[in-house]
This record gives structure tokens, sequence and C-alpha cells, in this order.
């Protein structure tokens, strides 16, 4: 759950703490209104995604926008507005309602290499962790909802 003010820097922040990527890749928002990004990076037709938020393009139930990041590794995550709540006092936003499973690593070759990672944990592969350079107790299926909002607390 975010606030509708939230602008696209605020909800890659948001993806950066969750995921716990550190942000070192450029990254771009796709949405019907047009492509976001930090003028930093000084992509091709991409507005500054300090100045615009989310709330321009989620405005109806099923709204979408894509956020990709890390253009070597090629995240693309769908955004969807699955609802429109009223806003409660003394609760604090963004914050997580459900979720499933552990974000994928940063700098590990994209979803195949991903995939890769979780079949070798799920059959006890230690060798193909290695050369992942994962550790053993990593956990595909791990998900912490009072841990996601400690972080997104801060």
């Amino acid at each position: 759950m975010v606030e509708d003010d939230m602008t696209y820097k605020s909800i890659h922040m948001i993806i950066q703490d969750i995921f716990d990527w550190y942000g070192g890749h450029l990254h771009e928002f796709k949405t019907k209104t047009g492509i976001y990004s930090d003028l930093e990076f000084e992509l091709d037709f991409t507005e500054n995604q300090d100045e615009f938020t989310v709330s321009q393009d989620l405005t109806e139930i099923g709204d979408k926008i894509n956020y990709i990041y890390d253009f070597g590794d090629y995240w693309e995550h769908e955004i969807k507005l699955e609802a429109i709540l009223e806003k409660e006092d003394d609760v604090y936003y963004p914050r997580c309602i459900k979720g499933k499973g552990r974000g994928s690593l940063e700098d590990i070759g994209g979803i195949w290499a991903y995939n890769t990672i979780v079949k070798a944990y799920k059959e006890g592969d230690s060798e193909t962790l290695d050369e992942f350079y994962v550790d053993e107790d990593f956990d595909p299926s791990e998900f912490d909802l009072d841990e996601i909002n400690i972080i997104l607390g801060m």
C-alpha cells in the first residue's frame, strides 16, 4: 500500500529496499503517460521520476505500470493497482499487506540465473549455489511480512 502522492523515485527506493538491492543500475518506469527515470542516467525519452506520482497512471483498478531494473539482468516488475483504500489514521505508509517468496539477488544474471539458483536450493545442489556465490541458507520461499514493514518504516 502506498499513498497516491508518492513519486516514481520513491517507488524505486521502496523496491530497492524490499529486494535488498543497492540501486547501482539503470531503471525506468514504463507507464501509459510516459517513461520515467533518474535524469542522471540520460536515457532517451524519459521524464524526471522525481516530479511525477503514481496517481497519474494508477487511477482505476487494474491499471499497471512496468518497472525495469538493471538493463543487463533485466528485472521487469509489473505494478498493478488492486484496490483504492481509505488512508488509516496512525498507520505508516508505505506498507506491505501480503507477499510470497524472497526477492531475487542483485547481480546474479537475471531470471534465468535466479531460476537456476532456486532449483539448486530445492535439490540441495551446493556446488551450483557456490558457483553463484549463494549461501546454502538462502531460502527462496522465505517471506517475513513484519520484517518487510520494518524496512519500509525506516
